[in-house]
């Protein structure tokens, strides 16, 4: 149609960095704008329209409620493959952080290490930095299990194999049956037994369910023929078309079924995270084990109490 027309079409690269939750924050405040493409021109324009954002990005923060901020943002122009390399690339490293530190939960299960303790003293060290490095029931979304995937499938077209990748993929699939293994281990069988599943969305602040470890954990523990019952503060039920049928939803904790056999919390709900020692008693009954998928709890703060609890390469 342009060709048709006579006019001529510059072609950009321009990835989005915005996180379900935050996005308007981020798009007034982000770490870099990448633009990527062979016109100077068409790069040039581009960057003063994102200039003019980020000359008025404190008024609209203001109408949109959100804190201000005074951070820089770097513009990098690149070629266009590079850009369009760069969001998948971001992705995937982040997925593979997450990856990383739960292979190394795995391993603390087996060497009585806490895996939070050797995150964080990993962290601290700038060049690691602390974020992405929580084990748990492994990440979900839209963006991380399909630019993983995307980065893999696109290198194999390339003739380029990246195991890498394909290991940070399996360690995020094997988690989610990794830690109902852990509880099966401390009931012998999940058949019959009452679980309730705390969190469905795949992280706080967004009520989206693609790829959500939450739901597949409720759906390993109806597979094992328990009697499920799961609650997520802003779920929408038309998007659960993934879960087990058999799944009972309730729309607060006040509906939960009382003394479950264990309670898994599978997203990062603050609700769900600050419980008291006596909530988390009041919910689990004398004989109920707290299954912390996301790591939340300190085991150690919680022994005082006699809770029962299971973590991810967490001491029990």
């Amino acid at each position: 149609i342009f060709a048709k027309s006579g006019l001529k079409v510059d072609y950009l690269s321009n990835p989005e960095f915005l996180r379900e939750g935050t996005a308007i924050a981020d798009t007034l405040y982000p770490d870099r704008i990448i633009i990527g493409g062979d016109s100077s021109a068409a790069i040039s324009t581009l960057t003063d329209l994102y200039r003019r954002v980020e000359l008025n990005r404190q008024a609209i923060a203001e109408l949109s409620s959100i804190a201000n901020q005074t951070k820089v943002c770097r513009y990098i122009s690149t070629e266009l493959s590079s850009a369009e390399l760069i969001k998948v690339t971001a992705n995937a490293f982040l997925a593979m952080k997450i990856s990383f530190a739960n292979s190394i939960a795995i391993l603390s299960d087996q060497v009585d290490a806490d895996v939070v303790e050797i995150m964080d003293g990993i962290g601290l060290d700038p060049r690691i930095g602390t974020a992405f490095l929580r084990a748990g029931r492994g990440y979900g979304g839209g963006c991380f299990p399909k630019d993983v995937s995307g980065l893999i499938l696109s290198a194999k077209d390339h003739g380029v194999d990246l195991k890498l990748m394909r290991s940070t993929q399996e360690i995020n699939a094997k988690m989610p049956g990794y830690i109902i293994d852990k509880l099966k281990t401390r009931l012998t069988t999940l058949k019959n037994k009452q679980i309730i599943i705390l969190g469905l969305s795949f992280k706080a602040g967004t009520s989206d369910t693609r790829m959500s470890p939450g739901i597949a954990l409720a759906n390993i523990c109806a597979k094992s023929q328990a009697s499920i019952t799961v609650f997520d503060p802003i779920i929408n039920r038309e998007d659960l078309d993934q879960l087990d049928t058999s799944t009972q939803i309730v729309d607060s904790i006040s509906e939960l079924p009382a003394n479950p056999d264990a309670i898994i919390i599978a997203t990062e709900w603050p609700e769900f995270c600050n419980f008291t020692p006596t909530q988390i008693i009041s919910l689990l009954g004398k004989e109920g084990i707290l299954v912390d998928a996301i790591n939340a709890y300190n085991p150690k703060s919680l022994a005082q109490y006699d809770i029962r609890y299971i973590g991810v390469g967490r001491r029990p």
